[in-house]
């Protein structure tokens, strides 16, 4: 082997090996940023995950809050049932009062009257 041939051997060999090297540099860089983008997307995969849990716990918050309100709800109703019909009761025994008071006082005046004529 010559050497020229020797040299264009080198040459050779010196301009793959620059090849190579650059195609690793870029290959490298382009793992690094995909290292950047896969930290990133972990980040906001474990952000999601959080903000789920959070909205799960406000959700089972707001439906112990529904059920509570319905309870009371239903009872505040079963309440204004029960004081209506007292209320109704009240104003019929008002009502039979009133007539009571009135015959008492048709009673009063005729023995007032009745009183006044002997």
């Amino acid at each position: 082997m010559t050497d020229e041939e020797r040299q264009r051997q080198m040459d050779f060999i010196v301009t793959t090996l620059a090849r190579v090297s650059a195609k690793l540099d870029a290959t490298a860089e382009s793992l690094a940023q995909s290292e950047k983008e896969r930290k990133a997307s972990e980040q906001e995969r474990k952000a999601s995950e959080l903000e789920r849990k959070a909205d799960a716990v406000r959700i089972s918050r707001l439906e112990d809050a529904f059920v509570s309100l319905k309870k009371l709800s239903e009872r505040t109703y079963e309440l204004l049932e029960r004081t209506s019909k007292r209320v109704d009761n009240h104003e019929s025994r008002i009502a039979m009062m009133e007539d009571v008071m009135v015959v008492l006082k048709n009673l009063l005046n005729r023995r007032e009257n009745g009183a006044g004529e002997s």
